[in-house]
């Protein structure tokens, strides 16, 4: 009857074990998944990438082809001196004496 008894409780032991060992793995999928999420380099790109079946809104399901900006070339011009400032550097000097 002890016999019995001792691999019933073994049984219980070994599905608890298994039951566990899913858990564990289920959690540390999840923490992946955060994990990447917070420290990703793009969490937007992971976020599709992880899930695939989340429903995509109308017009942002293909990404549009950046077109490149028109550069304006800007002549060159020298700034203007700060006559203000040489100013109270100048009186600056000129109480320190």
């Amino acid at each position: 009857m002890a016999h019995m008894t001792l691999q019933a409780t073994l049984q219980k032991v070994r599905q608890e074990n298994t039951q566990l060992k899913q858990t564990i793995s289920y959690l540390e999928e999840q923490l992946a998944w955060l994990k990447r999420q917070i420290f990703g380099p793009k969490s937007e790109k992971t976020v599709k990438t992880v899930n695939e079946s989340q429903l995509l809104l109308e017009g942002f399901d293909q990404p549009q082809d950046a077109k490149p900006e028109d550069k304006k070339q800007i002549p060159a011009h020298e700034r203007k001196r700060q006559i203000a400032l040489a100013k109270i550097r100048l009186l600056f000097l000129l109480t320190c004496l």
